[in-house]
């Protein structure tokens, strides 16, 4: 059985990518990737059914920004 790859992986690994095509520094890379961690932690506690990162909402990130 294989399981489906994780959304939130697939995610960060594009827009890593991106920014990087971007020439992008290297702590800002750091700084966006670690604020999606922080989200997707935020939205793990407080969201009853997980949340895929196409579905986050500006509701959600206000949210998060707020706590």
């Amino acid at each position: 059985m294989t399981t489906a790859p994780d959304p939130w992986r697939l995610f960060t690994a594009s827009w890593e990518a991106d920014l990087k095509s971007g020439n992008k520094s290297p702590n800002t890379i750091r700084i966006y990737l670690t604020a999606v961690a922080q989200l997707r932690a935020w939205l793990d506690r407080t969201q009853p059914d997980p949340v895929d990162p196409e579905d986050v909402t500006p509701d959600n990130i206000r949210g998060s920004s707020a706590t």
